[in-house]
C-alpha cells in the first residue's frame, strides 16, 4: 500500500495482485497529476475501484511512464492472471454483487478455499473477472471473498488461473 506521508512528486512503489489495490487519491478541488511507471515484468491495469483487466488502462512493463492529468477520482490498479484449464460452466446465473456461484459439479472439486478462478463467457470478454474462493459448499457451490462485479449466465465458463504480480511506481499530487 502506498505511503501517504511521502508528499507530492515522491515515488511510491506499489505491489499488485489480481485484486484492485489503491494507488492515489487526489486533493479535492485542485488539479492533480499522476505519473505511473510499470517497474515489473507483467502488464498492469489502472482504473477506478472496480478495475479489471478489461476495464483498466493497460501499462506494459518497461514502457514510457504514463502521465494522467487533472485526476479527479481515486486510482486503483491490478495485475493480470495466466489462464489455465477450462474447469466447467456456470449452472445457475448470478447477478453482480453476489458472493455465491453455482457451477457444474466438476469445477468445485478443483477450487478449494484460497484458490482463484476466472469466470466469464469466454476468455477476454467484458464480463470476465477473477475471484477468490472463500468456501466450497457441497459439490457445486462456492462462496467468494469479494462480490462479483458482473452478471454471469449459465453459458459462462469457469477457468483455472495463476495470478501474475506487478509493480508500479506512482508519483502524484499537485504538480
Amino acid at each position: 500500500m502506498p505511503n501517504l506521508n511521502l508528499g507530492a512528486g515522491v515515488p511510491q512503489h506499489v505491489n499488485l495482485t489480481y485484486t484492485p489495490t489503491w494507488l492515489f487519491t487526489p486533493v479535492s478541488s485542485i488539479a492533480n497529476n499522476v505519473r505511473l511507471y510499470n517497474e515489473g515484468q507483467n502488464t498492469v491495469y489502472v482504473g477506478q475501484a472496480d478495475v479489471t483487466t478489461l476495464t483498466g488502462l493497460p501499462i506494459s512493463p518497461g514502457s514510457k511512464p504514463v502521465l494522467l492529468t487533472n485526476v479527479t477520482s481515486s486510482l486503483y490498479a491490478i495485475s493480470s492472471v495466466t489462464q489455465g484449464a477450462l474447469l466447467g460452466t456456470v449452472t445457475t446465473a448470478s447477478t453482480a454483487g453476489q458472493t455465491t456461484a453455482i457451477f457444474y459439479t466438476g469445477a468445485v472439486a478443483l477450487l478449494p478455499p484460497g484458490t482463484q478462478f476466472m469466470i466469464g463467457s469466454t476468455f477476454g470478454t467484458s464480463n470476465q473477472e477473477v475471484v477468490n474462493v472463500s468456501t466450497s459448499v457441497g459439490t457445486s457451490t462456492v462462496s467468494t471473498s469479494t462480490a462479483m462485479k458482473f452478471y454471469h449466465s449459465t453459458t459462462d465458463n469457469v477457468w483455472a488461473v495463476t495470478p501474475t504480480y506487478g509493480q508500479l511506481s506512482v508519483n502524484g499530487g499537485v504538480i
